[in-house]
C-alpha cells in the first residue's frame, strides 16, 4: 500500500524569503509616527494579538522621527484590544489557520481563548489528515496513469510487424511486470479512497462539533 500510514504530516512552508523581507520593514512610517495616536495603535496591536514587546518595533521605527511611544497610552489601548482578541472564536480561528499562540492572554480570558484554540487545533489536524490522504491518492493516480502509458507502448511493440521475436518476448515480459505493478497501485487507490471517505466523515463530525462550540 502507499506510504500514507507511515507518513508524518509535514507542512511545507515557502515563506522564508517573504519573512526576511517583512522583517526589514518598519512597523510605522515617519509620517505615521508624527501623528501617532498611541492608544489606537495599542488597541490595534492588542486586537491582533501582538505581544507587549511589539512596542519596541514602534520605538525603533519612530526613532528617526524623534518620536517616542507613549507607553501609558499604548498599554491601555493594547489591554482594551486584547479583550477583543482573547475570546474563544479568535482562538479557534488562529488554530484553524495553522498559527501558534504566543501567550498574550491572561486569566479567565486566556481560558476562553485556549478552549477555542484547542478546538480549532482538533479541526485543523483532522483537515490535515484529509489533505494527506488526498495527496496520496493524487500521487497514486499519477503513477497509475504512467504505468498504463508504459503498458500501451510495450503492447505496441508486441503488435508491430517490424518487431523481432526477441523484442516481442521482452516486451511481453515487461507488460506482465507492469501489469502486476498497476494492479498493486490500483488496489492502493481503492484502499486510500475508503480511508478518505472514513476520514471525511470524522472531519465533518469534528468540524460541526467544535465550530459551533467556538462561537
Amino acid at each position: 500500500m502507499a506510504n500514507f500510514l507511515s507518513r508524518v504530516p509535514v507542512k511545507a512552508v515557502l515563506l522564508a524569503g517573504l519573512t526576511g523581507l517583512l522583517s526589514g520593514c518598519a512597523s510605522m512610517s515617519k509620517e505615521e509616527c508624527l501623528v501617532a495616536d498611541w492608544y489606537t495603535i495599542g488597541l490595534e496591536d492588542g486586537s491582533d494579538g501582538k505581544a507587549a514587546s511589539h512596542i519596541g518595533e514602534h520605538r525603533k521605527a519612530c526613532a528617526d522621527a524623534g518620536v517616542a511611544p507613549d507607553l501609558k497610552e499604548y498599554t491601555a489601548g493594547r489591554k482594551a484590544g486584547l479583550k477583543d482578541y482573547c475570546i474563544a472564536s479568535r482562538g479557534y480561528q488562529l488554530a484553524m489557520s495553522g498559527d501558534e499562540y504566543h501567550g498574550v492572554c491572561r486569566g479567565p480570558q486566556e481560558k476562553r481563548f485556549l478552549k477555542g484554540f484547542k478546538n480549532g487545533q482538533l479541526v485543523y489536524q483532522a483537515k490535515e489528515v484529509l489533505e494527506i490522504v488526498q495527496a496520496d491518492i493524487n500521487s497514486a493516480l499519477q503513477q497509475e496513469k504512467k504505468l498504463k502509458k508504459k503498458i500501451t507502448k510495450k503492447e505496441a511493440v508486441i503488435l508491430a510487424d517490424e518487431s523481432t521475436s526477441e523484442q516481442r518476448a521482452d516486451a511481453l515480459k515487461q507488460v506482465k511486470a507492469l501489469t502486476a505493478e498497476l494492479e498493486a497501485v490500483s488496489a492502493d487507490i481503492h484502499e486510500l479512497e475508503h480511508i478518505y471517505e472514513a476520514r471525511l466523515v470524522e472531519y465533518e463530525v469534528i468540524l460541526n462539533k467544535y465550530q459551533i462550540a467556538a462561537y
